[in-house]
């Protein structure tokens, strides 16, 4: 009866343990999901800003 106990007890502690780790997985695949989105909206401004200026040069210079 005790190493019954003790596997039963075991097996909690497996799955509870189990959990954790998945949860910790599915955080971390939030959290790279965040810095990804957050570069590629950066370097998507980064684009329009570029643009911006060079266009703003283009008509600056066709006026003269």
């Amino acid at each position: 009866m005790n190493t019954r106990s003790k596997k039963s007890i075991q097996e909690k502690v497996d799955f509870e343990w189990n959990t954790d780790n998945i949860f910790n997985i599915g955080q971390l695949k939030i959290v790279y999901f965040h810095i990804v989105s957050a570069l590629s909206l950066l370097i998507l401004d980064l684009l329009i800003i570029g643009y911006g200026i060079i266009a703003f040069h283009e008509m600056k210079y066709s006026v003269k």
